[in-house]
Protein backbone atom coordinates (compact mmCIF):
# COMPACT_ATOMS: atom_id res chain seq x y z
CA UNK A 1 0.00 0.00 0.00
CA UNK A 2 1.34 3.45 -0.94
CA UNK A 3 -0.06 6.51 0.77
CA UNK A 4 -1.10 9.61 -1.19
CA UNK A 5 1.75 11.76 0.24
CA UNK A 6 4.24 9.27 -1.17
CA UNK A 7 2.63 9.34 -4.60
CA UNK A 8 2.69 13.13 -4.50
CA UNK A 9 6.40 13.07 -3.71
CA UNK A 10 6.08 14.73 -0.29
CA UNK A 11 7.50 11.88 1.78
CA UNK A 12 11.08 11.36 2.88
CA UNK A 13 13.27 9.46 0.42
CA UNK A 14 15.02 6.44 1.97
CA UNK A 15 18.25 5.48 0.30
CA UNK A 16 19.08 2.48 2.49
CA UNK A 17 18.31 -0.72 0.58
CA UNK A 18 17.65 -2.62 3.82
CA UNK A 19 15.09 0.00 4.84
CA UNK A 20 13.29 -0.38 1.49
CA UNK A 21 13.30 -4.18 1.84
CA UNK A 22 11.92 -3.83 5.35
CA UNK A 23 9.15 -1.55 4.14
CA UNK A 24 8.23 -4.01 1.39
CA UNK A 25 8.27 -6.97 3.78
CA UNK A 26 5.88 -5.33 6.23
CA UNK A 27 3.62 -3.60 3.71
CA UNK A 28 4.67 -0.11 4.78
CA UNK A 29 4.88 2.93 2.54
CA UNK A 30 7.47 2.94 -0.24
CA UNK A 31 9.22 6.19 -1.13
CA UNK A 32 11.09 7.96 -3.96
CA UNK A 33 13.40 5.88 -6.14
CA UNK A 34 12.11 2.57 -4.78
CA UNK A 35 8.57 3.52 -5.75
CA UNK A 36 9.65 4.77 -9.17
CA UNK A 37 11.52 1.55 -9.91
CA UNK A 38 8.66 -0.71 -8.84
CA UNK A 39 6.07 1.17 -10.90
CA UNK A 40 8.22 1.97 -13.94
CA UNK A 41 7.04 -0.88 -16.14
CA UNK A 42 4.46 -2.51 -13.87
CA UNK A 43 0.74 -2.94 -13.95
CA UNK A 44 -0.83 -1.46 -10.83
CA UNK A 45 -4.21 -0.70 -9.33
CA UNK A 46 -5.28 2.36 -7.36
CA UNK A 47 -7.27 1.75 -4.20
CA UNK A 48 -8.22 4.89 -2.27
CA UNK A 49 -9.49 4.41 1.26
CA UNK A 50 -10.67 6.48 4.17
CA UNK A 51 -9.35 4.31 6.95
CA UNK A 52 -9.02 0.53 6.95
CA UNK A 53 -12.65 -0.31 6.09
CA UNK A 54 -13.97 2.41 3.79
CA UNK A 55 -13.09 2.17 0.10
CA UNK A 56 -13.57 5.50 -1.67
CA UNK A 57 -12.41 4.45 -5.14
CA UNK A 58 -10.78 1.56 -6.95
CA UNK A 59 -9.81 1.16 -10.58
CA UNK A 60 -8.85 -1.69 -12.85
CA UNK A 61 -5.20 -2.58 -13.09
CA UNK A 62 -3.43 -0.31 -15.53
CA UNK A 63 -2.62 -1.96 -18.85
CA UNK A 64 0.80 -3.29 -19.61
CA UNK A 65 2.66 -1.80 -22.55
CA UNK A 66 1.16 -3.34 -25.67
CA UNK A 67 3.31 -5.67 -27.76
CA UNK A 68 2.98 -3.38 -30.78
CA UNK A 69 4.18 -0.35 -28.79
CA UNK A 70 7.09 -2.37 -27.37
CA UNK A 71 8.08 -3.36 -30.89
CA UNK A 72 7.80 0.23 -32.16
CA UNK A 73 10.13 1.45 -29.39
CA UNK A 74 12.63 -1.35 -30.13
CA UNK A 75 12.65 -0.46 -33.83
CA UNK A 76 13.04 3.25 -33.08
CA UNK A 77 15.74 3.01 -30.38
CA UNK A 78 17.50 -0.27 -31.36
CA UNK A 79 19.74 -0.08 -28.25
CA UNK A 80 20.04 1.53 -24.82
CA UNK A 81 19.54 5.28 -25.17
CA UNK A 82 21.77 6.27 -22.24
CA UNK A 83 24.61 8.45 -23.52
CA UNK A 84 27.35 6.28 -25.05
CA UNK A 85 25.68 2.90 -24.44
CA UNK A 86 25.08 0.52 -27.33
CA UNK A 87 23.53 -2.48 -25.54
CA UNK A 88 21.19 -4.23 -27.98
CA UNK A 89 17.43 -3.92 -27.34
CA UNK A 90 17.30 -7.55 -26.17
CA UNK A 91 19.29 -6.42 -23.09
CA UNK A 92 17.01 -3.46 -22.41
CA UNK A 93 13.90 -2.56 -20.44
CA UNK A 94 11.33 0.00 -21.43
CA UNK A 95 11.47 3.06 -19.20
CA UNK A 96 8.90 5.83 -18.75
CA UNK A 97 10.77 9.14 -18.92
CA UNK A 98 7.97 10.71 -16.87
CA UNK A 99 6.78 7.95 -14.50
CA UNK A 100 3.22 6.71 -15.05
CA UNK A 101 2.24 7.22 -11.43
CA UNK A 102 3.26 10.88 -11.81
CA UNK A 103 1.14 11.46 -14.90
CA UNK A 104 3.50 10.19 -17.58
CA UNK A 105 1.71 8.59 -20.52
CA UNK A 106 2.48 5.16 -21.89
CA UNK A 107 3.19 6.32 -25.42
CA UNK A 108 5.90 6.52 -28.06
CA UNK A 109 7.21 9.89 -26.83
CA UNK A 110 7.50 8.94 -23.15
CA UNK A 111 9.08 5.48 -23.51
CA UNK A 112 12.76 4.77 -24.00
CA UNK A 113 15.02 1.71 -24.03
CA UNK A 114 17.52 1.45 -21.18
CA UNK A 115 19.82 -1.46 -20.38
CA UNK A 116 19.49 -2.85 -16.86
CA UNK A 117 22.60 -1.03 -15.65
CA UNK A 118 21.47 2.39 -16.86
CA UNK A 119 17.87 1.73 -15.81
CA UNK A 120 19.22 1.24 -12.29
CA UNK A 121 21.26 4.45 -12.50
CA UNK A 122 18.15 6.41 -13.42
CA UNK A 123 16.02 4.96 -10.62
CA UNK A 124 18.59 4.56 -7.87
CA UNK A 125 21.45 6.85 -8.85
CA UNK A 126 19.63 10.12 -9.43
CA UNK A 127 20.34 10.36 -13.17
CA UNK A 128 17.57 11.92 -15.26
CA UNK A 129 16.53 11.70 -18.90
CA UNK A 130 14.67 14.11 -21.14
CA UNK A 131 13.52 13.89 -24.74
CA UNK A 132 13.61 17.04 -26.87
CA UNK A 133 10.83 17.72 -29.41
CA UNK A 134 13.20 16.53 -32.18
CA UNK A 135 13.54 13.14 -30.39
CA UNK A 136 17.06 13.70 -29.04
CA UNK A 137 17.60 12.18 -25.60
CA UNK A 138 19.67 14.09 -23.04
CA UNK A 139 21.09 12.62 -19.85
CA UNK A 140 21.48 14.73 -16.71
CA UNK A 141 23.86 13.64 -13.95
CA UNK A 142 22.77 13.77 -10.30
Amino acid sequence: MIDIRTLAGDANDPTDVDQVRSELAYGGPIFGPALDRILCDASFRALITDGPRTILAMNRATPDISPSLRQAIRIRDQHCQFCGCDRHHTWCDLHHIIPRHRGGPTNHDNLILLCRHHHGLVHDGGWALARAPNGTVTVHSP
